[in-house]
């Protein structure tokens, strides 16, 4: 999911820079209106989970009992710059060391069997 929203959303800009970040900031406000318009309002659930919302609203919204454990505190900016990074690095290595490893092994392939006639 995540190469597809990727793709779809930054195709391929450094969301560090100053146009990336922008690229970033509006998909996500662009999203967040396409969901508020498309959903009814009393099926939408808007919890903001930076003020300190967790299981109260979304359990009543829900109609359900409110859980025991404490609420997940995840997708932090800390977790989400790790994702980048990790694809920011297989990107590279697709782009840039597997075609020079596929050379490298061809012409290894390519000596041997010359070498060897």
């Amino acid at each position: 999911m995540f190469d597809s929203i990727w793709a779809y959303h930054f195709r391929g800009v450094d969301l560090r820079s100053p146009r990336g970040k922008q690229l970033a900031i509006d998909a996500f406000n662009k999203h967040n209106e396409e969901v508020i318009a498309y959903v009814p309002k009393d099926k939408l659930l808007i919890l903001d989970v930076t003020k300190g919302e967790g299981w109260a609203p979304l359990c009543e919204f829900l109609n359900v009992p409110v859980p025991l454990v404490e609420f997940p505190r995840t997708n932090s900016t800390e977790e989400f710059r790790k994702a980048i990074v990790k694809k920011e690095r297989r990107l590279f290595y697709v782009t840039q060391v597997a075609p020079v490893l596929l050379v490298a092994t061809l012409a290894g392939v390519a000596y041997y069997l010359h070498s060897n006639k």
